[in-house]
């Protein structure tokens, strides 16, 4: 019997346009897929700040893909802080032949990028990243050798498009380790 990939998706919390690809990508028999959650926002009813509504999504498929969600399937917000300590033991018991990790800016996305380096684990990175908005030059400036140290640890970027790849490139990532692949925004289930 031959054995299939495990790809590891780390990801904060389910995203509306993003669980229906991964739905589709669990039925490909070529592949064992496992999402690793951090929080239920989004799946779980809340009351969105801004927007001053309820937010519940209808159209996750979650039955459709095998996930799990870290921190006692608490709801907690998707900024800066988040992490989930579980995650290290989740991963060692799934035991994946590659890391996928969704940006680099919450703790719980550089929680994953560690433990796959830790563990030899080959890392691939996607996100929807541009440098097409002006941005404050001395964060940029940080930015720059931060984002660009961080990305010489990963093996493959997963790219959205022309500009995604754009800032792969400005970051120092060379061609070959870019792979093109579809972002696919879902059409909501009908009732």
């Amino acid at each position: 019997m031959v054995s299939v990939p495990r790809i590891a998706l780390v990801i904060s919390h389910p995203v509306q346009h993003f669980c229906p690809q991964y739905a589709s990508l669990s039925r490909l028999e070529n592949i064992k897929l496992k999402v690793f959650f951090a929080s239920t926002l989004g799946f779980k009813k809340y009351t969105d700040p801004n927007f001053k509504q309820e937010i519940a999504w209808d159209n996750l498929y979650m039955d459709e893909f095998d996930h799990v969600f870290l921190n006692d399937g608490k709801t907690l917000a998707a900024d800066k802080t988040l992490d989930a300590p579980g995650l290290d033991t989740s991963l060692d018991q799934f035991k994946p032949d590659v890391v996928i990790v969704h940006g680099y800016f919450q703790r719980y996305q550089r929680r994953a990028y560690s433990w796959a380096r830790k563990n030899k684990v080959p890392l691939a990175y996607i996100s929807d990243s541009e440098r097409r908005q002006k941005r404050n030059p001395v964060k940029e400036f940080v930015k720059y050798f931060f984002i660009r140290k961080y990305f010489s640890g990963i093996n493959y970027f997963l790219s959205v498009g022309d500009a995604n790849e754009s800032f792969y490139r400005h970051y120092g990532v060379t061609p070959e380790k870019i792979i093109r692949m579809p972002c696919a925004i879902a059409k909501p289930k009908t009732r």
